[in-house]
């Protein structure tokens, strides 16, 4: 792979100017933070436009990790330190070559560790930083910030609740409605379904505990951590 800087990558591209670089990189300087973030709030290019550009300047495939089937051997070959710490996401083992998706595809540092650490040839893949969060969260079985699952999952994704019994009467149904549709209560019980029946979990173990709620989910035959709720 060329050993190039994304700035050079994106003008090279026509997707930014030269005076737009350079002002992105004095933002970039000035707040210490990176210049695809820089580019990104300052307008000049959306993530999507950054990953698809530095692909196809690279000559290397670009994924959309929500649609991507992850092979659970591709994600046993690097542990979940290094996926966090370079935010990368293995996904793919094919002809002793491992497939990883990168929100940064020139980062020399995260392509020797996880060579090292898997012991195979590192296939680089672009990727969007958010998807490939979801995914290591999903596929490590890390908990999940509460916030960040109930904007993820949105509104649509349900779990249909249908009624078995018919000894009710329509009093005692409206009333079970009525106290149903407490939103809070529901967006919570739904991430917590959503969650599970994504995960394949056999078992959903809800704890209240001193300071927080913790619910654990049996995947695999092993208890795991999903999400700490607020008391």
């Amino acid at each position: 792979m060329v050993k190039k800087r994304l700035g050079e990558l994106l003008v090279e591209s026509g997707l930014i100017t030269e005076e737009q670089l350079k002002l992105a990189l004095k933002i970039q300087k000035k707040d210490n933070i990176k210049l695809g973030k820089v580019l990104i709030q300052l307008d000049l290019a959306s993530e999507q436009d950054i990953a698809q550009t530095v692909a196809y300047q690279l000559k290397i495939p670009f994924v959309n990790l929500n649609e991507e089937k992850i092979e659970k051997e591709a994600v046993a070959k690097v542990s979940v330190d290094i996926v966090r710490k370079y935010l990368v996401m293995p996904f793919r083992l094919k002809d002793k070559e491992l497939w990883v998706a990168m929100s940064d595809p020139m980062d020399f540092d995260a392509l020797r560790d996880l060579k090292f650490a898997a012991n195979l040839e590192i296939r680089p893949v672009a990727a969007l930083e958010n998807a490939i969060m979801s995914a290591i969260t999903k596929n490590y079985h890390l908990p999940e910030n509460v916030e960040t699952t109930l904007q993820r999952i949105g509104d649509d994704a349900y779990i249909e609740i249908v009624a078995e019994s018919k000894d009710l009467d329509d009093k005692e149904i409206q009333d079970l409605k009525k106290r149903s549709e407490m939103a809070p209560i529901v967006r919570m019980l739904n991430m917590i379904l959503h969650k599970a029946v994504d995960t394949k979990a056999s078992d959903i173990h809800i704890e209240p505990r001193e300071n927080d709620v913790q619910v654990r989910f049996r995947i695999d035959g092993l208890l795991k951590t999903i999400f700490n709720l607020p008391k």
